[in-house]
């Protein structure tokens, strides 16, 4: 599937006529830190007020009826990542295992 870029969708163009593009058409992170969209060098500190930023933003309780399924599935994606990105033991494990190293 080709990557979306939200420059191309024009609104004014016929949906016929363009690509229907819906919200799972969107690509999966993978990277815990590309979830919660932080930098491998964050603090325990900013990885937790990302986290509730996050939350904050993508609660489900806040999207209407026709968006929360996307928002329950992003939410998540938050806790999944938080859960490990939160701990330090986890933390060091995904860290070791994916190639980051710390302080770089």
């Amino acid at each position: 599937m080709p990557e979306i870029h939200w420059r191309e969708i024009n609104p004014q163009k016929n949906k016929a006529e363009g690509r229907n593009v819906r919200w799972a058409d969107a690509p999966v992170r993978k990277d815990l830190y590309q979830v919660l969209q932080l930098s491998p060098n964050a603090c325990p500190e900013v990885i937790k007020a990302a986290y509730r930023a996050l939350m904050e933003k993508y609660h489900p309780d806040k999207h209407p009826e026709h968006r929360r399924a996307w928002a329950e599935e992003t939410s998540r994606q938050l806790n999944a990542a938080y859960a490990i990105l939160g701990n330090a033991r986890k933390r060091e494990e995904y860290d070791a295992a994916n190639g980051f190293t710390p302080g770089a």
